[in-house]
C-alpha cells in the first residue's frame, strides 16, 4: 500500500507540473521587449515610432523650413536618408549632430559633425553648419552661386572621447521622448545616430529640456576639435 501510495503521489506531481507548464504556455504572454544592440552611445529603446506627431514633425523638418533646412551633411546625403539604404560598405554605427552657439553669441558657431565607429576608433569630420548668405542680385541678374563647406578630419580613440559619450547620453537630451520641434529658441541641437542601419534622431532645439545637457555636449566637443574652416559662398560667372 505504501509502494502504491508513493506512485499515486508522484502521478498527482507529475501532472500537477504538465498543468502549470500547459497554463504558462498557453496563458498570454507579455510582449518581449526587444533591445538594440550594443553601442558607443547608447540608443533609446522604441527607436524612432513615426505614429507619434513630434517625430514626423522631427524629420520632415529637415526638409520643409526653419534653421533644420541648412543642414550640412558631410557626404552627399543626410544621414536620414543614408541610414539603412543597403549600399555596400556602410558603417556599423553613424553619429551626427547639428549643434553651436546660442543666437546672441558673438561670432556665433554652429558645427555639422559626423562620427564615424571604426573599431576602437572614431572617423570625425566637422564641417561650418552656420548657413551662408548669398549675394544681392543686380536688377534682372539670374544669380548662380557655389557654396563650399571645407571638412575638418580627425580619427580619435573613442576611449579620449568618453566625456563626448557621456553628454551625448544624457536622459533629457537623448533618451526623453521627442518634443514638438517646429521651433526656433537661438540653440541649434539636432542629434542623430544610425546603428545596424536603424535611424534615432532627437531634436533639442525647442524649450527647456535637455538644453543645458546640450550645452554640455558642445562645450565638450569644441575642447576636443577645433573649428572648422568657415563655409563661404561665391558669385558663379554665367556661362
Amino acid at each position: 500500500m505504501a509502494v502504491r501510495a508513493s506512485r499515486i503521489a508522484l502521478w498527482t506531481i507529475a501532472l500537477a507540473i504538465v498543468a502549470a507548464a500547459g497554463w504558462v504556455v498557453t496563458r498570454p504572454q507579455p510582449p518581449v521587449r526587444v533591445t538594440a544592440p550594443a553601442s558607443w552611445i547608447p540608443i533609446p529603446e522604441g527607436g524612432m515610432d513615426a505614429s507619434e506627431y513630434p517625430v514626423r514633425d522631427l524629420l520632415l523638418g529637415n526638409f520643409r523650413d526653419g534653421f533644420q533646412r541648412h543642414f550640412a551633411s558631410n557626404a552627399e546625403r543626410p544621414l536620414v536618408q543614408r541610414c539603412g539604404d543597403g549600399r555596400p560598405g556602410e558603417p556599423a554605427e553613424t553619429y551626427a549632430a547639428l549643434i553651436g552657439d546660442h543666437w546672441f553669441v558673438p561670432d556665433q558657431k554652429v558645427w555639422s559633425i559626423e562620427m564615424t565607429s571604426s573599431g576602437e576608433w572614431l572617423d570625425v569630420t566637422i564641417v561650418d553648419g552656420f548657413p551662408v548668405m548669398a549675394p544681392e542680385p543686380a536688377p534682372g541678374e539670374i544669380l548662380r552661386t557655389r557654396e563650399l563647406r571645407p571638412t575638418l578630419r580627425r580619427s580619435v580613440r573613442k576611449a579620449d572621447l568618453a566625456d563626448v559619450r557621456e553628454a551625448w547620453s544624457a536622459p533629457d537630451l537623448w533618451f526623453a521622448p521627442q518634443t514638438d520641434a517646429h521651433c526656433l529658441d537661438g540653440n541649434i541641437v539636432y542629434l542623430e545616430a544610425c546603428v545596424l542601419g536603424r535611424y534615432h534622431a532627437r531634436s533639442r532645439t525647442c524649450g527647456a529640456t535637455g538644453a543645458a545637457d546640450a550645452m554640455t555636449l558642445w562645450r565638450r566637443l569644441r575642447a576636443h576639435f577645433p573649428d572648422p574652416p568657415p563655409a563661404t559662398i561665391t558669385r558663379v560667372d554665367s556661362p
